[in-house]
């Protein structure tokens, strides 16, 4: 793999690959982009890498075997049983596939980033905008203070849950498959933060391009060859911009939908466990660790869709920059070239979705949260009939 310039990388990515190195989400071979070492050593690195993935998973399947009867239930709960074995179940099934696709797929850091650089460049050359890394940096920022606020409630209920009669070394090894999981998903709405500072520089290139349009008299063919031009270099970019949602959507292609059916899964299971503690007055540090967690993987998964629905307004805004100009709307070469990139902007909208199974946007956080509490009622009503 090549090398290429860390700028957007750096700001806005660098610190949670870091993160996933330290967590062994990613061998320590690709810690540097672009670095590339010898083949023998390379894949020994990967093999070893996922003997260590593997051996976490047994051991946490041998706790949770082990310690069953340690549990916030009561074994003779056979419904219980089953539902804390899927909530189980689905966690590691969800951490392997994070730690394969993270490891296996790397080389798409590259091309999405390379992507981004280019696009930055022709920003600077063809409209003289400069790309907005401070507003990136913030964003960016936003992001990993709420990752460390989450993770920050997760150590003290768990550090709260060490005195209650609850199996430590699982809590412990859950809180990792737990945090690898939480890592991926930040790592995703990241990329999602970078579509949208880059979407906002597009419009400001567009409504540049139409104001120069409405201030120019086309005195000569040098003035409308210049002014067309850019209307294809704002075709070129948006080119540029989909074939990188496309590379993220094969990127999360394997571990998106697993996250988002695990989200569903622990939205319907953490509240299902908050009745059955109530019920049975078991723990008051267990409920209240149980509706935290819940209301903080409700606010992520909300901040999730929100700046996935963002990027989608953000684009509307762009096409819809282009129903603005008026002057010279007889000049068959501008209409050519407003045609052709609205067709572009119609046949090729930017669009985040999980694996090509759910579409990322508050419409369909909408319909989640309704599969969410039918399930809820559904266990509650089930629990109080047997």
């Amino acid at each position: 793999m090549g090398k290429f310039k860390k700028t957007i990388f750096g700001v806005s990515l660098q610190p949670f690959r870091r993160l996933m190195m330290l967590l062994g989400i990613v061998p320590y071979l690709y810690g540097p982009i672009g670095k590339q070492d010898a083949f023998c050593i390379k894949y020994t690195q990967l093999v070893i890498h996922f003997i260590a993935v593997a051996a976490l998973s047994a051991y946490l399947v041998y706790e949770h075997l082990k310690r069953i009867k340690e549990t916030i239930y009561n074994l003779d709960d056979i419904f219980s049983s089953i539902m804390d074995g899927l909530g189980f179940t689905t966690l590691i099934i969800a951490q392997l596939i994070i730690h394969l696709e993270s490891s296996c797929k790397l080389h798409a850091y590259l091309k999405i980033f390379n992507k981004f650089e280019q696009m930055r460049t022709w920003l600077m050359q063809k409209f003289a905008i400069q790309f907005e890394i401070t507003k990136l940096k913030f964003y960016a920022t936003l992001l990993q203070i709420h990752f460390t606020v989450y993770c920050g409630l997760l150590f003290f209920f768990m550090t709260w849950l060490i005195f209650e009669p609850v199996p430590t070394m699982r809590l412990l090894l859950c809180l990792y498959a737990e945090i690898v999981l939480k890592v991926k998903l930040f790592e995703y709405m990241l990329f999602v933060i970078v579509f949208l500072v880059m979407l906002s520089e597009l419009c400001r290139a567009a409504n540049r391009q139409c104001q120069l349009v409405e201030s120019t008299r086309f005195d000569s063919s040098v003035q409308r060859q210049e002014c067309l031009m850019g209307f294809i270099a704002l075709q070129d970019l948006h080119a540029l911009l989909w074939e990188n949602v496309q590379l993220l959507t094969a990127y999360f292609e394997w571990s998106l939908p697993s996250l988002f059916t695990k989200q569903l899964i622990d939205l319907t299971l953490l509240a299902y466990w908050a009745f059955l503690n109530i019920e049975i007055g078991k723990s008051e540090v267990i409920k209240y660790y149980l509706i935290a967690f819940w209301i903080m993987q409700i606010f992520t998964l909300m901040v999730a869709c929100f700046i996935c629905s963002t990027c989608e307004r953000s684009e509307r805004k762009f096409r819809s920059s282009f129903r603005t100009i008026f002057k010279d709307r007889q000049n068959p070469l501008l209409m050519k070239c407003v045609h052709s990139i609205s067709m572009q902007l119609w046949q090729e909208p930017i669009t985040f979705v999980a694996g090509h199974f759910l579409t990322i946007n508050i419409r369909t956080l909408g319909k989640y949260f309704f599969t969410v509490a039918m399930y809820i009622v559904i266990l509650i009503q089930f629990r109080l009939s047997v």
